[in-house]
């Protein structure tokens, strides 16, 4: 599958001169991307967005969106140390992971639940789309 002329266009730009990618400009080509992606476009995005996650935060929907398993592993796998999340990531990660499926995830997500107010937010809603069976017991606790 091919990426879509939008993400071609995101891409184009990251590479050749990042300060062309004003605000306006990437939010209009990521809702694009969004109504009109594929797989193909989260797939093409993600060695962007893993460069420089805190500088390609609106990304992030596009991957909850159209992503996989593997991207969710892959977010998972460059985006979490040692259980928390590494520094200069965006906390809508730990929602990505979590629309799309990452069940291996859900113990990460839940210790984020008592993080600061975005990470917390953020967990809530991954683990929102999660079946929660180890942790059904914590969360009636909690």
């Amino acid at each position: 599958m091919a990426v879509s002329w939008a993400a071609r266009r995101l891409l184009d730009r990251y590479a050749v001169d990042p300060t062309t990618v004003t605000w306006q400009w990437e939010s209009m080509a990521v809702d694009v991307v969004l109504r009109y992606g594929s797989r193909s476009d989260a797939e093409a995005l993600l060695p962007v967005f893993l460069d420089d996650p805190g500088a390609r935060e609106q990304l992030i929907p596009v991957f909850a969106r159209h992503g996989d398993a593997g991207v969710a592993e892959r977010l998972l796998e460059a985006s979490v140390r040692a259980g928390r999340l590494r520094d200069g990531v965006p906390a809508g990660v730990l929602h990505a992971v979590g629309c799309l499926g990452c069940e291996s995830a859900e113990r990460m997500l839940w210790e984020h639940v008592e993080g600061g107010y975005d990470e917390s937010v953020s967990a809530c809603l991954g683990l929102a789309h999660l079946p929660c069976r180890d942790l059904r017991a914590e969360i009636a606790e909690a």
